[in-house]
């Protein structure tokens, strides 16, 4: 009688284990799935990248696009219509667009052409401008050593 009950109690302990075993490995496989997953990028996040960079910095030669603020602006922007830009964070955003930029400079290429601007965008830290900003400071610094 005691041997049967070892058995007894033997089976249920395994059978428990097994339960429990499942169970953590259902548990684990949610919080997986909750807390890892990634929002992948479809193409209408690309094309709506590349329509917001064809508004913000229509021409490449601008710089900023490989920069962090302007992707920050477009995670910022609340409003309405751009609430496809909640669906990641800015700094995906911004990888997205380093790793697939000549894909997305072509879209904005397109977007240019097809909806050329109302009016001339000046991307407020165009470096063509900062540069000749400085290159005319430091002209005007030496004009004045020299007279």
């Amino acid at each position: 009688m005691n041997q049967r009950r070892k058995c007894q109690w033997a089976a249920a302990r395994r059978a428990s284990s097994k339960f429990t075993s499942t169970f953590r490995t259902c548990i684990r496989d949610i919080r997986l799935m909750l807390y890892h997953s990634r929002t992948p990028f479809s193409q209408a996040d690309k094309n709506n990248l590349a329509f917001y960079l064809s508004r913000k910095i229509p021409d490449k030669a601008a710089g900023g696009r490989y920069g962090n603020k302007v992707y920050e602006e477009l995670s910022d922007n609340p409003h309405e219509e751009m609430q496809w830009a909640q669906r990641h964070t800015w700094q995906s955003w911004r990888q997205h667009y380093v790793k697939n930029d000549t894909d997305i400079d072509s879209r904005i290429s397109e977007f240019v052409i097809s909806h050329p601007p109302l009016h001339a965008t000046e991307y407020n830290s165009d470096r063509r401008v900062t540069r000749m900003a400085r290159r005319t400071s430091t002209e005007k610094k030496l004009r004045g050593r020299l007279t």
